[in-house]
């Protein structure tokens, strides 16, 4: 599945690598860096990955919270919680 930004367009952490240099270019920051070792270029587009990942996600729509959103916009916590309050109150 592809990473979404809130505009809707796919990101991309991508690696170019050539004979001596290894490029990391992200698509959604528009950033780049410039590695001599292939294995630390890919460790950094790897985290860059994540760091973009989560920039995508919904958070939870409850002032204060800084939760993922699971939901109806809300973390896993406070969905429970409005959950069981409306099982309450139809009992």
């Amino acid at each position: 599945m592809p990473n979404l930004l809130a505009t809707g367009r796919p990101s991309a952490v991508i690696v170019d690598s050539t004979e001596t240099t290894h490029v990391v270019y992200c698509s959604a920051c528009r950033a780049s860096w410039i590695y001599l070792d292939a294995v630390l270029a890919e460790e950094r587009a790897t985290s860059h990955r994540l760091i973009e990942r989560e920039r995508a996600l919904p958070r939870c729509s409850v002032d204060g919270c800084s939760e993922y959103g699971v939901a109806r916009g809300l973390c896993r916590p406070h969905y429970d919680r409005q959950r069981y309050q409306a099982r309450k109150a139809a009992s």
